[in-house]
């Protein structure tokens, strides 16, 4: 395997287990500030109903994502990254490249 196939791959890596400790922090901000902000009798209300108050923080936070997503795809932010990332990514620019072969040699 290229040496630049394995960056690629290990890029990739990376970017999930950021993404999941994205998910770590923003669960442990919520507790922090849940901590901060109410009250004993409702902090005790949540303790006492963990998987309910945890289903629906979990809903609220997809929610939330999904709508943000919307918006960032409805301005058209999401399609000039994406164009940006397509010209620049090394995979795609292999592929370009071997189509560009394979048309000269049809020609």
């Amino acid at each position: 395997m290229s040496l630049k196939k394995r960056f690629v791959r290990y890029k990739v890596y990376l970017d999930r287990s950021r993404q999941y400790s994205i998910y770590a922090v923003f669960f442990m901000q919520g507790a922090t500030w849940i901590g901060v902000f109410a009250t004993e009798q409702q902090r005790t209300w949540l303790r006492e109903h963990a998987v309910v108050s945890t289903v629906i923080g979990i809903a609220v936070v997809l929610i939330a994502h999904l709508v943000i997503g919307r918006l960032e795809y409805i301005s058209g932010l999401f399609s000039e990254e994406s164009r940006r990332h397509s010209e620049t990514n090394p995979v795609t620019l292999d592929i370009i490249e071997r189509l560009k072969r394979i048309e000269e040699k049809i020609k």
